[in-house]
């Protein structure tokens, strides 16, 4: 054994979400399903530079010499998980929590130890299925040099550290604030059939400016229960608070972002009770969809927080799919076609078998060819493919099938880069 080093590095933790459950529900196809995303990530990780270190049970350890290389990784690991889960029903689906952490290790030549790589285990564990959470050290290093944004999460103490660490949740969409480069190239995004809205911090209407921050709050909150739905496209906070100040904000909303909703809201005292009102307004027409307003006592404002979010949530998730089944209704019946046999093979992807696969595969081809602009009908190819490959490693065919599924992942990417489904 070579002699221990110190050395700096960026640490990835990423752990599977229920795995017990998935090994209660089935066992054969868990262990199957873990040894087709290992792969993958290995894949991944060494094409940023990574290395792994250790896939004891369900989880992964990995370290990367750059800390903007581990966050990306993380990031299309995670994008290219939840392609291949497809319209996998939630109790199924296997799903990862990522952290990612920089930090002082102990390098033997085998695995890393130390602090950097407890406090990265313990920000994963902050992560929500599916998603990347990251200390605020990584965040300060990437932020401005990578196409996401961060939410910050919360103040987390770790075991044998006098300060607490600041961990940031990944908003992993492409869609911050593409003004902060002002040297890439405009990209028109689109966000097929899932609305897409932008939370808007809520007005402080009280004569201290200082209790802005509530405002801020209740929006930030909305914004991270709204991204539970992966019916629904959020914008990231800093892309959403970026607009707070602009003038005819709801169109530039709809021309830069492309985004079909916005929600507003102020924040004002009464007495001694706080109320805060909240509308969903149709970006392309001004028009108020849904408002309402909530007055409680303001000697519990973190309460009452914690319920009005709760309320608007539950009410926008209703009122922005009705809305957009409306809307989509409207679409032209060669379109329509295209989506029903796109949403007949995505059922039959869910039963992970070659036969079946085929199947979807023949009713990918011919939405495509109802609608060759169609970026989910390509994706459903590459999920074919890549399951495929997958069933058949290291057989006759088995590398072609891997290409055939990357070139139908980067068209997919190329006709809809907003949508999660086109990163498999």
């Amino acid at each position: 054994m070579s002699e221990a080093r110190r050395k700096l590095t960026a640490v990835l933790v990423a752990d599977v979400q229920g795995y017990t459950r998935l090994m209660e529900i089935d066992e054969e196809n868990t262990r199957r399903l873990l040894n087709v995303h290992r792969e993958r990530f290995a894949e991944l990780s060494s094409r940023y530079g990574g290395r792994v270190i250790d896939t004891s049970g369900d989880s992964v350890l990995a370290e990367f010499e750059s800390v903007q290389h581990a966050v990306e990784c993380a990031v299309e690991f995670q994008l290219a998980v939840s392609a291949f889960n497809g319209e996998t029903p939630y109790s199924e689906r296997m799903e990862y929590r990522i952290g990612v952490n920089v930090g002082d290790v102990l390098d033997d030549g085998i695995s890393i130890y130390g602090d950097a790589v407890n406090t990265t285990a313990r920000i994963q564990s902050l992560a929500p299925p599916g998603g990347v959470c990251v200390s605020g050290a990584v965040r300060e290093i990437i932020e401005g040099r990578v196409r996401f944004g961060f939410q910050f999460l919360r103040e987390q103490r770790v075991k044998n550290r006098s300060r607490s660490v600041r961990v940031f949740r990944v908003m992993m969409e492409p869609r911050t604030d593409l003004r902060r480069f002002p040297g890439s190239i405009p990209i028109k995004l689109t966000l097929g059939d899932e609305p897409g809205i932008a939370v808007l911090p809520f007005n402080n209407l009280e004569p201290d400016p200082e209790k802005q921050y509530l405002g801020d709050g209740i929006a930030e909150d909305i914004i991270t229960e709204l991204s539970r739905f992966r019916s629904i496209h959020v914008m990231a906070r800093t892309t959403s608070f970026s607009y707070r100040d602009e003038e005819d904000r709801l169109s530039k909303l709809r021309d830069e972002l492309n985004v079909q909703y916005a929600l507003e809201g102020s924040i004002r005292s009464v007495g001694r009770r706080i109320r805060i009102t909240a509308q969903l307004v149709e970006c392309e027409t001004g028009k108020h969809i849904w408002g309402d307003r909530y007055t409680h006592d303001a000697d519990a404002i973190s309460e009452v927080q914690d319920e009005v979010v709760s309320l608007i949530v539950s009410m926008l998730e209703n009122r922005l799919l009705k809305d957009r089944m409306q809307t989509s209704a409207r679409r032209s019946g060669q379109t329509r076609r295209a989506y029903d046999l796109w949403l007949r093979g995505n059922q039959l992807l869910e039963r992970l078998n070659v036969e079946a696969a085929d199947q979807a595969e023949q009713l990918f081809l011919q939405a495509t060819r109802l609608d060759s602009g169609f970026a989910r009908a390509h994706a459903g190819l590459a999920a074919v493919l890549y399951l495929r490959a997958s069933l058949m490693p290291g057989k006759a065919g088995w590398y072609t099938e891997l290409q055939r599924a990357l070139d139908h992942s980067r068209t997919a990417v190329r006709l809809d880069p907003a949508d999660g489904r086109s990163h498999a």
